[in-house]
């Protein structure tokens, strides 16, 4: 069975990442946010990638900042598992364009449909994984 999927945040997304949790999980989908990971074994960033059916990647600026927290973004994206998200408009590295944008609006429930069957599909894939 793939593992959780991972929300990656930092500090100042702390709340969204919570939010998004339980958006989540109300859509059957069972994930972790990274301080509940953290918080739960000393894992390395190419732990916490590969225990993780996909790594939702919460932008922001204090995610730029965090060295850890930029390395594990960028892993999981080298890695095929990195799905970035944004709740707002910000100024975003090269590696996080094409970020789904959940900013209130008219797009809002197409890109939560959109992110939904990626995710889902990064969840099969990871299964297909196990099975060889």
């Amino acid at each position: 069975m793939p593992g959780p999927i991972l929300i990656l945040h930092a500090v100042d997304t702390f709340e969204q990442a919570s939010q998004l949790q339980n958006m989540l999980l109300d859509e059957d989908l069972f994930s972790q946010t990274y301080a509940e990971a953290v918080l739960s074994g000393p894992f390395g960033i190419v732990e916490l990638v590969a225990f993780s059916s996909a790594v939702v990647i919460i932008l922001s600026p204090h995610l730029f900042e965090d060295m850890a927290g930029t390395v594990t973004a960028q892993h999981a994206i080298n890695s095929h598992k990195g799905v970035c998200i944004q709740f707002e408009a910000i100024d975003k590295p090269e590696w996080a364009v094409g970020a789904f944008n959940l900013e209130q609006g008219d797009l809002l429930r197409v890109n939560w449909e959109l992110l939904l069957t990626r995710l889902r599909s990064q969840i099969n894939f990871a299964g297909l994984g196990e099975e060889f």
